[in-house]
């Protein structure tokens, strides 16, 4: 150890901001206890014993003492402190600071997994006697050493990236706002049944980029690997891969950037079958939950919840080519008396009213919800406000 080492040692505290407990001490065991484990008292955060540069954050490392047990999950923080000095603070729950971040002592690193953590200094590339490096790291009476003077600050990296973050999410609002009103965007919800993600097809009422509940609610299902023409687990395949819906009813749906809306698409009653088609025509046509099984039509039953109030126009989407297995849909609202409309399929990629899609005027208060009850195919579904 020469002068300079001596004098960037003697900078360094504990890793806390108050008096805390040391219950494991220096023991050279081979890599176990090369350190101390600092108790610290429940909610304390993790301070950087001093000033450098962030190395490394490393994923669940096994520094500790008999590999900090209880400390699941947890981080390592590795600080650089100039003239082959570092340090090692393992067992963090959270983290504040990334590598590369310049730090200076007292900046938050982090939380812990649960109440203790392991400090290590590594001096030329090898650990020492955590107890030598200045009066602050031994024992008093073998129980507490001083913290930092409750000294605490948060580290620049964790300032300027809250900052830039702030700006970035108040720009982009601002863009989606403006947006939404110079293109008085109308299509609020558009859900592919059994899709590979958003709907990004043209149906009826047309889908882009910057539609404002553009949605697939691939939540709603979950996936079985079988395919083939057979009944299993009380649903109905045909030469396909089949999905059923999860055990979560309803789900909530997300808008084109990602942002979960409150408008929900709830399955009201069990599904009687969850087949899947292969598209050959626009996903709204020919991929679909129901379908018939045994020349019967199967039926799901769902709500479309959390909607503003306003008028609107609900297109449903149901296109089979095996005459005449069409579909009926039966469209309530508030509980009302339903209303009933049936497709005549086609098999062909053209939008046809009444026969590969049918179409219903809606208009409601705040609170309102629809009900449909598809018959037979149910390819999917589009909501435009009018």
């Amino acid at each position: 150890m020469n002068i300079l080492q001596a004098k960037v040692l003697a900078t360094l505290r504990p890793p806390s901001a108050k008096r805390t407990r040391v219950t494991v001490s220096f023991k050279r065991e081979g890599i176990l206890n090369l350190g101390l484990i600092f108790q610290f008292e429940p909610t304390e955060p993790v301070l950087a014993p001093g000033g450098g540069t962030v190395t490394d954050v490393c994923w669940q490392r096994k520094r500790s003492w008999q590999a900090l047990a209880s400390a699941r999950n947890s981080y390592e923080v590795v600080i650089d402190h100039g003239q082959a000095v570092y340090t090692v603070i393992a067992g963090l729950g959270t983290v504040n600071v990334r590598a590369g971040s310049v730090i200076n002592r007292g900046d938050l690193l982090g939380t812990l997994a649960d109440s203790e953590c392991w400090f290590g200094c590594q001096l030329n590339g090898n650990f020492i006697n955590s107890t030598i490096i200045s009066r602050h790291f031994v024992a008093a009476q073998e129980k507490d050493v001083p913290g930092q003077s409750h000294k605490l600050r948060f580290a620049p990296d964790t300032i300027l990236r809250n900052l830039a973050n702030c700006v970035v999410r108040l720009v982009y609002n601002g863009i989606q706002y403006f947006q939404n009103v110079l293109f008085n965007q109308t299509l609020l919800v558009s859900v592919d049944f059994n899709g590979g993600g958003t709907k990004t097809g043209s149906a009826v009422v047309g889908v882009a980029a910057n539609d404002y509940w553009n949605v697939y609610a691939a939540g709603a299902f979950t996936m079985d690997s079988y395919t083939g023409y057979n009944y299993y687990s009380g649903h109905y395949y045909y030469y396909c891969a089949g999905i059923h819906f999860s055990s979560n009813p309803q789900v909530f749906l997300f808008d084109s950037t990602g942002k979960k809306t409150a408008v929900s698409l709830e399955r009201v009653a069990a599904a009687s079958s969850a087949s899947g088609a292969a598209s050959q025509f626009d996903p709204m046509l020919s991929r679909y939950i129901g379908g018939y099984a045994s020349g019967v039509p199967e039926e799901n039953f769902f709500a479309l919840k959390g909607m503003p109030a306003g008028a609107y126009e609900l297109y449903l989407y149901a296109n089979e080519g095996i005459l005449p297995n069409t579909t009926t849909f039966y469209v309530a609202l508030n509980g009302d008396v339903p209303v009933a409309k049936s497709t005549a399929p086609t098999a062909t990629a053209a939008f046809v009213e009444n026969q590969n899609y049918v179409k219903y005027t809606l208009a409601f208060g705040s609170g309102s919800y629809i009900s449909v009850k598809a018959y037979g195919y149910f390819a999917g579904l589009q909501l435009v406000k009018v």
